[in-house]
């Protein structure tokens, strides 16, 4: 790694800008510019498993990170980007599109175990390390019966009322 004083972070998750502050690291953020197309890097590949995609689509926000770096003439340091998703078996479960369909995915994982990989990978300006994190997460069965939203109207993507589960989680790393 540079000798720089921060990394760059190139997501837009508040969560993990949280994490970087938690643990103390110095980080500038690196939004895609308003003319890139962030959520077509996301574009699963027919019959794609879970943990290529994963490490593919980092990998591809890496990429675009690196290449808006260099156009914005920005101060060099290390880039950090990270993606996640969730599998059930070798289905790979996006984002809800609605506040319905956060509900059936919810269903479909209840009483299941499920899959949340997130894949990291950090570009030094010479190298890019990588790595996997697999957590094993058995959600306990919802009932079927009707129960109030678990996200706000506007956003069925924000992240669900806690639920009771258990977590097994397993990194694999890569360079």
């Amino acid at each position: 790694m540079s000798d720089t004083a921060f990394v760059w972070l190139a997501s837009q998750s508040p969560r993990r800008a949280q994490l970087l502050q938690q643990i103390g690291v110095d980080f500038r953020l690196l939004p895609p510019d308003a003319d890139e197309d962030a959520e077509a890097l996301e574009a699963e590949r027919p019959g794609e498993l879970p943990a290529a995609y994963v490490q593919r689509v980092t990998r591809a926000k890496l990429q675009a990170a690196v290449a808006r770096l260099a156009r914005r003439g920005a101060a060099q340091a290390p880039i950090l980007c990270a993606d996640t998703t969730v599998a059930l078996g070798r289905r790979i479960l996006g984002k809800p599109a609605d506040a319905q369909h956060a509900r059936e995915m919810l269903q479909a994982l209840s009483g299941h175990t499920h899959r949340v990989l997130t894949a990291v990978a950090v570009h030094d300006g010479r190298r890019t390390r990588s790595a996997l994190n697999v957590s094993h997460v058995r959600l306990r069965r919802c009932l079927r019966r009707p129960s109030p939203p678990m996200w706000p109207a506007a956003s069925p993507s924000a992240r669900p009322a806690p639920m009771r589960s258990r977590v097994r989680s397993r990194p694999r790393s890569s360079t």
